[in-house]
């Protein structure tokens, strides 16, 4: 689910600072740049790792600022093929429910696709499915898992701007993830019959995958 990539970029900074200021001016605007934000075929940025290195310092005349060639890793969350994912309920409608990873908090599930037979409990405001008679409720806060079938980057001059469209909704099967300027879209399927505690799910590893230039 998550991976660190390697990525070398080009940094300006006004030249006042001195050089145990540079390192923490760099990571903040590293920060700005990329956190909570898409990068083509790499996912969606959560955090800073760390800063290999920082050379090719130059002082650019005339404008009073200095250029730093900076090479560093970021965390990425890109789900992977056949990958589990677990989240919890976060919220129910009578159009489906919203499934939290706790950094990604947007993640819809259209009615269409919950397990049948279902029913949505208006006193409970939750869905349900029946299984031998007990009802299995979507309660919120509760754990659910959804494997990753296939992962692709869309044109990101193709998304559309329409504020009223979820930050993840699931169509056929497939969660669609639309973030600012670009947005990928992930196929994937609900592991087991509803909430984790009615499943008995397969043990989940999580890889770290380093993508060096």
């Amino acid at each position: 689910m998550f991976s660190l990539v390697r990525i070398e970029d080009v940094i300006s900074i006004e030249a006042h600072f001195n050089d145990n200021e540079i390192k923490n001016i760099i990571e903040f605007l590293l920060r700005t740049k990329y956190v909570d934000k898409v990068v083509q075929n790499a996912g969606l940025c959560v955090g800073l790792y760390d800063i290999l290195e920082i050379k090719n310092k130059e002082i650019l005349k005339g404008c009073g600022t200095i250029r730093l060639n900076v090479i560093f890793r970021l965390v990425f969350f890109h789900p992977y093929e056949n990958e589990i994912i677990e989240g919890y309920v976060k919220s129910s409608d009578h159009n489906g429910i919203i499934v939290s990873l706790g950094f990604f908090e947007n993640i819809r599930v259209n009615r269409a696709y919950l397990k049948e037979p279902k029913e949505f409990d208006d006193e409970k405001n939750e869905w349900y499915w029946t299984y031998e008679g007990i009802k299995c409720f979507y309660t919120k806060n509760e754990p659910i898992r959804i494997r990753i079938l296939e992962t692709y980057f869309s044109d990101p001059n193709e998304l559309n701007e329409d504020e009223s469209i979820p930050s993840m909704s699931i169509t056929q099967f497939a969660a669609i993830v639309i973030f600012p300027y670009c947005h990928i879209a992930t196929f994937c399927h609900f592991l087991g019959e509803c909430a984790t505690r009615w499943v008995r799910a397969c043990e989940v590893v999580e890889l770290v995958f380093i993508f060096e230039d």
